[in-house]
């Protein structure tokens, strides 16, 4: 059976093995002679019997590959990082690499150990080594690990290990290239979001409709950046004037209705209109409407960032039903996109809610991989030189939250100069050593936005379960926890939560995105928000600080 070889899964084969066993049973010996038939239903039997037995061994092996990233190591004390990824569908458990003896390196432990990897997941194992020439090394060893039901696997692999390539000369830049601060305002420094931005392009479109967009994301995850590219960069090709106007700057109605006449007088080169204090609607509601057949066929898009307070009648209480107004009404040459957090799509879901429960709900989420890199390597050009280790280690570090990826950029630049200007001399490539030497820096500053709003604006359960699910895990070893676990977690450090409390506050760390849920399990979607809750805020200081009402 030729085609039988060609297939190349094991469910093809199964599948091909099954119908060839349904077609052997199927066939008749009737029309032969009695001895034959007797003969013929034995030999079909044989080869049915033979196919089903091949059927039940058609399986998956396991099969783990070790891949050794490009990294920079330096001469003298540095850390070496192996990757192993589980490339079968196969669980494999107690996982062993074993380094041979090197000439030249010394390892401060010849085996790493991991203990159980799933399919397709991948795990970066570190070692301590000591090389003090540089030159190009053979690496040698081999992995054990067994399946689940103990069938051992083994394998070796071998690398070539470069040490000691200082690369360039590392040249202190004149400004700091990476910036932490409110809202990027510039294409030297924002990267990325161009599928949220086609998305939002698609929308906009219909020459007719009135798409209204709610845009939610978690504090210092780029939604006001985002808003400043999409200004920036204007939306010509779909008629629209694009004006951004934080709620947050705002005191008034009057107030936010004189920002936005004004704003979009400036854009059409018309006089900016006056307004009165007592009755700014009116007046609002003229000037558009003058202004409406001077458009022609373009239109606002009328930007509103810290959307969240509005439901709050930050701007009084007849804001809400007005913006829904310029929102729905064909009358109105305007399309509203409100941009807050996730906060806004929980009220969305509420039936009286009269802004966000007709409008189009987009996540502006963490970044991908190649963008993260590009928000590293971009602002920098030939100042800095990033190992291919680093920077999918800053990824798995910051799941791509552009703010940690700025401030650690910030932290390298910070500590490359103070070893030059205390003398010394190094070179531009930035090794894992280095990122983790700025991640230590990151976690432990006196203030830390990127984790201090969201920890903040938690209520006491959740930072209960946040602190205790994080003295829990391990980045490597124990990375996820079942509700089950993070029971016995929570008790374990004196941090009950009633179950009920604990499932709502699971629930809600997911739709936020801190956590991330895989099956039956949690884990932390920014391992670095693990390390600052771990350092900051330790069980026994949450205990102290927090009294919460058992059930």
């Amino acid at each position: 059976m030729p085609e039988y070889r060609e297939l190349t899964t094991h469910d093809a084969r199964r599948d091909f093995l099954a119908l060839k066993v349904k077609q052997l049973r199927e066939l008749s010996t009737e029309d032969l002679p009695l001895f034959w038939q007797s003969t013929g239903k034995e030999i079909i039997d044989h080869w049915a019997t033979i196919l089903e037995n091949e059927a039940k061994r058609v399986r998956d092996w396991l099969k783990l590959a070790v891949r050794l990233p490009e990294q920079h190591s330096a001469t003298g004390t540095t850390s070496l990082l192996f990757e192993v990824a589980n490339e079968s569908t196969v669980v494999a458990r107690d996982i062993q690499l074993q380094l041979d003896n090197t000439v030249g390196i010394h390892w401060a432990a010849s085996g790493l150990n991991h203990r159980l990897l799933e399919k397709g997941q991948s795990v970066s194992l570190s070692v301590t080594m000591d090389c003090n020439e540089a030159g190009s090394y053979p690496l040698t060893g081999h992995i054990k690990a067994s399946e689940l039901d103990g069938l051992p696997y083994r394998d070796q692999f071998s690398f070539r290990l470069s040490v000691g390539k200082a690369g360039l000369p590392y040249d202190p830049p004149n400004i700091q290239p990476y910036q932490t601060g409110e809202g990027l305002g510039s294409d030297v420094t924002f990267v990325g979001r161009n599928e949220l931005l086609r998305d939002l392009r698609g929308l906009w479109r219909q020459p007719y409709g009135k798409p209204g967009v709610v845009l939610v994301g978690q504090r210092r995850i780029g939604k006001t950046s985002l808003l400043n590219k999409i200004k920036r960069d204007g939306l010509n090709e779909v008629h629209l004037h694009p004006l951004v106007v934080n709620i947050q700057g705002v005191t008034s109605p009057y107030d936010f209705l004189k920002e936005v006449a004004s704003g979009m007088a400036e854009i059409v080169h018309v006089k900016r209109p006056t307004l009165h204090r007592d009755e700014p609607y009116a007046d609002f509601k003229e000037f558009i409407f003058d202004l409406a057949p001077k458009l022609a066929d373009w239109r606002f898009l009328l930007m509103l960032d810290e959307a969240d307070l509005v439901p709050r009648q930050h701007l009084g209480d007849l804001m809400p039903g007005f913006l829904r107004t310029l929102m729905q009404d064909p009358q109105y040459p305007t399309l509203l996109l409100f941009c807050g957090t996730h906060a806004l799509k929980h009220m969305g879901r509420e039936y009286d809610s009269i802004l966000f429960n007709t409008a189009q709900v987009r996540t502006v989420s963490y970044m991908s991989e190649a963008e993260s890199r590009e928000v590293l390597e971009k602002p920098v050009g030939e100042i800095l030189e990033f190992a291919s280790a680093t920077l999918e280690r800053a990824y798995h570090y910051t799941r791509g939250q552009p703010l940690l990826l700025q401030m650690i950029g910030m932290t390298l630049i910070r500590q490359f100069n103070s070893t030059v200007f205390a003398g010394e001399s190094r070179g531009n490539y930035v090794s894992p050593d280095d990122l983790e030497r700025a991640v230590v820096g990151v976690v432990t500053q006196e203030s830390n936005a990127a984790f201090e709003n969201h920890w903040d604006y938690s209520d006491t359960a959740t930072r209960r379960v946040l602190s205790g699910i994080a003295q829990s895990l391990d980045e490597t070893n124990r990375p996820q926890l079942d509700i089950a676990g993070i029971e016995v977690a929570l008790d374990e450090v004196r941090l009950d939560v009633p179950h009920k409390t604990l499932f709502e506050s699971l629930k809600n760390l997911c739709d936020e995105e801190v956590l991330m849920g895989s099956g039956a399990t949690y884990r932390f979607a920014v391992p670095l928000y693990r390390r600052w809750i771990n350092w900051r805020w330790a069980p026994d200081k949450v205990r102290e600080e927090t009294v919460i009402e058992v059930e």
